[in-house]
């Protein structure tokens, strides 16, 4: 029988520095980009959580929210 994990055993925190050739014009940051990082993210999770190998399967959804601001 497998011991039973808290989240501790699979949390993760990932950052990244982004380079000017992941942002567009007006300096954000390409959505493809931040989907890539969660994908990797979750796959490090994932990884931890079951030690086995692990494909994401589907996104079902992700929304992306802009503010802009001036000054």
């Amino acid at each position: 029988m497998m011991e039973k994990k808290t989240i501790a055993h699979s949390s993760v925190i990932m950052s990244a520095v982004m380079q000017p050739n992941q942002a567009n014009p007006a300096g954000n940051v390409h959505g493809g980009e931040i989907m890539k990082m969660i994908d990797n993210t979750a796959f490090v999770v994932a990884q931890r959580h079951a030690r086995t190998n692990i494909v994401t399967a589907r996104v079902d959804e992700l929304k992306f929210h802009f503010s802009y601001f001036s000054g």
